[in-house]
């Protein structure tokens, strides 16, 4: 087992939460941009906050050889609790799966005419095709794929921030809350970024640490969350260039079609390399985690697959921001408490570093 370098750890971290809903504008809207300025401080507190959280993660499975991510959140041997856990975040991230599939349909059919349910359903098939190859298969997709969706992105939030008078809008007066009732405050909205994020990402994690080098944890992390904070930073400000296309679904690919056809065509394209990226790392998580419960799911493993696919093709017709806005702040709510357990078994565990 090839053990995983600092640039491509860096690269496979970030990818694991650089979906549509990141990249898009969507979520970032909802989460920071909805609190102005407020939102900017949030970004950074988030960050720094899964940092930290994430070299625990990476540390506490290393050093303890733990396997299986419901053991991480829940060390002493209650098997129902375990499970609670376990369906729980396996439920949430085949969500994101669905959430990846409802946009990946609204983009083909922005970008080119394509019906949603068309859209919907090749990715969904494409996808499934992917997830058999299982988490060997998906780290030299995410090492390829996120490099190409990092400088795409940044450079096409550069190109709208500088064809726009950014300095000049009110970040403070402009918004003062967030719209959707789930989220709160700028602080609450910052921590229930980073606790769904870390809910929805720790089963990828867990086999991802097992195949990097103890001395590579923390700087390889590092460098992702960085990515991840100018990603961030880049996509705001572009989108408070020009203000008006927050109300879309997509508001990164309307910016991109305002500045001419063909960059928004390159942006519809990256948009779909980040909804496969993270569409890709929650079903692999998902199957690997029915792969350690259940025998069966191993002998079945292919109809397993596919079946899941199908019906997220269908549940992915429901629409990709009322599934952002409703699925992303719950699954925060769950990863509360899935972070503090992790934080309680790293401290409490003889191995601790």
């Amino acid at each position: 087992m090839k053990k995983v370098n600092v640039f491509s750890l860096g690269f496979i971290y970030a990818g694991c939460f650089l979906g549509a809903g990141c990249v898009s504008g969507q979520e970032l809207m909802q989460f920071f941009g909805s609190f102005g300025i407020r939102g900017f401080f949030g970004v950074l507190i988030s960050v720094i906050i899964q940092f930290a959280l994430s070299v625990i993660v990476f540390k506490y499975v290393h050093k303890t050889k733990t396997t299986e991510f419901d053991r991480i959140v829940v060390k002493p041997d209650i098997p129902l609790l375990r499970a609670v856990v376990g369906i729980t975040a396996a439920f949430f991230m085949y969500g994101v799966v669905i959430i990846m599939s409802a946009g990946a349909g609204e983009l083909a059919e922005r970008a080119f005419g394509i019906p949603l349910f068309v859209g919907c359903g090749v990715f969904c098939l494409v996808l499934s095709l992917l997830t058999i190859y299982g988490v060997d298969g998906i780290i030299p997709v995410l090492s390829r794929i996120v490099p190409i969706l990092v400088a795409g992105t940044v450079c096409i939030s550069i190109v709208c921030i500088l064809k726009s008078n950014i300095l000049e809008f009110d970040y403070v007066n402009y918004f003062n809350s967030s719209q959707n009732p789930l989220l709160g405050n700028w602080l609450f909205s910052s921590i229930t970024y980073v606790s769904y994020n870390l809910f929805l990402s720790i089963a990828i994690i867990v086999p991802i640490a097992e195949r990097t080098n103890y001395k590579t944890i923390v700087p390889g992390v590092l460098f992702g969350c960085l990515i991840l904070l100018l990603v961030i930073y880049s996509i705001l400000g572009a989108i408070f260039s020009d203000i008006s296309v927050s109300a879309k679904e997509l508001p990164m690919l309307e910016l991109a079609y305002n500045i001419s056809i063909k960059v928004g065509i390159i942006y519809s394209l990256l948009l779909l390399l980040g909804m496969f990226v993270a569409a890709l790392s929650c079903f692999v998580a998902v199957l690997e985690y029915g792969n350690n419960k259940w025998n069966f799911s191993k002998n079945k493993k292919i109809t397993i697959i596919f079946l899941l696919g199908v019906l997220a093709w269908l549940l992915s017709l429901v629409g990709f921001g009322r599934l952002i806005g409703i699925v992303y702040p719950i699954c925060g709510y769950f990863g509360f408490i899935s972070i503090i357990g992790t934080i309680i078994n790293y401290i409490n565990s003889k191995d601790n570093v």
